[in-house]
């Protein structure tokens, strides 16, 4: 599973809505709902039940967003880490 997949999931839960969970991406609504159509294709997952324009989770959705959102939260804290890490090497040229 993609880190962006893990991040879509995770806003979708938290707003209740593929549009404004695609608005804070400024991604469009169509090019997101395909995104979330993927997820939902990997095995055994679907996680939401949609009533009009709202999005309801599901129980299986209910498990596993906090475990989403831990992993996806360690994902860019690491990648902050490397970031930081590569701020600070230091380049030396031998030579002119």
């Amino acid at each position: 599973m993609e880190t962006n997949k893990i991040k879509y999931f995770n806003l979708v839960f938290e707003k209740n809505s593929i549009r404004k969970a695609a608005d804070l991406l400024r991604m469009s609504s169509e090019s997101f709902s395909k995104s979330i159509k993927s997820l939902e294709e990997e095995p055994a997952f679907s996680f939401s039940i949609q009533e009009g324009r709202k999005i309801i989770p599901t129980e299986k959705a209910k498990v596993i967003y906090p475990k989403f959102k831990s992993l996806y939260y360690q994902i860019e804290e690491t990648f902050s880490a490397f970031q930081e890490i590569d701020d600070k090497d230091e380049v030396y040229k031998i030579g002119s």
